[in-house]
């Protein structure tokens, strides 16, 4: 199973509001070569944002739980999943959502050991990641999400 990453709105204004902030000097600077370079620099981080939000996903393999965020894969063998949940926060993560999947590795610590997910379809890959772990009791959520 794959899933494309889930974006909310308020990271999309987050990623967007450098584009007028980018272009804002080009109605101060009356220079074509300086507005040209304002324009590429804008349309250079439009494409970063686009390649950001519609190039993550998270794949469910035979083996691991595998996510792509830009040029950073990672893979999560299922064994060494030690819990997941579901969760609402805003901690710095490989997810684009307030709403998220929260799996907690074996044998690493809380920082390096905890990933959040946001598929766009959160309750049903969060289901299909559930079937992968039989070797996790079910943990009740502790967040409304």
């Amino acid at each position: 199973m794959r899933a494309r990453a889930k974006v909310d709105l308020l990271f999309w204004v987050v990623l967007l509001i450098p584009i007028p902030a980018i272009l804002w000097p080009m109605f101060l600077e009356e220079t074509a070569g300086a507005q040209g370079i304002l324009i590429s620099a804008a349309l250079l981080y439009g494409l970063f944002v686009l390649w950001l939000t519609l190039g993550s996903y998270y794949a469910l393999e035979d083996a691991y739980l595998h996510i792509k965020i830009l040029f950073i894969h990672q893979k999560i063998p299922y064994e060494q999943i030690a819990s997941v949940r579901l969760a609402k926060n805003l901690l710095s993560s490989m997810a684009l959502s307030v709403r998220r999947i929260e799996i907690k590795e074996k044998n690493k610590g809380a920082l390096r050991g905890t990933t959040y997910i946001a598929p766009q379809d959160l309750e049903g890959f969060y289901e299909a990641l559930k079937v992968r772990l039989p070797h996790l009791k079910e943990k009740k959520v502790d967040v409304d999400v």
